[in-house]
C-alpha cells in the first residue's frame, strides 16, 4: 500500500519529536531542524564548556555524532525498521570554536538489509567541517 503525503507527513513529524527526545541528543544539545524523504539536517549551538577539545575547537567526537546521528535520522525517513552503523569514516577538515553547525545527510544507496549514507558538518557560514560515509544494517522487527 502506497503511502499518501499526509502520511508521510505525520510519520516525519513523529520521526522528529522522537528524536529530540533521544537522552544522549538532549545531552550535547542536538536539535532536529528538518526531516524529509532522504534529507535530514540536525544542529548544535557549540558551548565551549561541553564540546570543545583542548584547542578550543569542537572536538572531533562532536562532528561524529552529528554525522552518525543525522544519517541514521535520514534513513528513518525511508524505512520503519530500526537500523545501527556498521561503518562510519570521516574526514576532518576545519573545525569551529563557537556559534551553530549544522550536520546533513542523505542515503546515497541501499539493499533490502544496508544503507550506505553521506553526511556533512558545516558552520553558520556555510564552510565544509567534516564529511562522512556511512554503512547501516536493518534489523528486522
Amino acid at each position: 500500500m502506497e503511502q499518501t503525503n499526509k502520511d508521510l507527513d505525520k510519520y516525519l513529524l513523529e520521526i522528529k519529536d522522537k528524536h529530540e527526545q533521544i537522552p544522549f541528543w538532549k545531552y550535547i544539545g542536538m536539535k532536529v531542524e528538518s526531516v524529509s524523504e532522504n534529507n535530514s539536517v540536525i544542529s548544535l549551538q557549540i558551548n565551549p564548556e561541553i564540546h570543545t577539545n583542548s584547542h578550543a575547537t569542537t572536538h572531533g567526537g562532536i562532528y561524529a555524532s552529528l554525522l552518525d546521528s543525522v544519517m541514521g535520522l535520514t534513513i528513518k525517513s525511508l524505512e520503519s525498521n530500526p537500523v545501527v552503523t556498521t561503518q562510519l569514516s570521516i574526514h576532518f577538515l576545519s573545525s569551529a570554536s563557537k556559534g551553530t553547525i549544522t550536520a546533513i545527510g542523505k542515503v546515497v544507496h541501499r539493499t533490502n538489509s544496508t544503507f550506505t549514507t553521506q553526511g556533512e558538518v558545516k558552520d553558520q557560514e556555510g564552510n565544509l567541517l567534516a564529511y562522512s560515509t556511512a554503512s547501516f544494517l536493518k534489523i528486522k522487527k
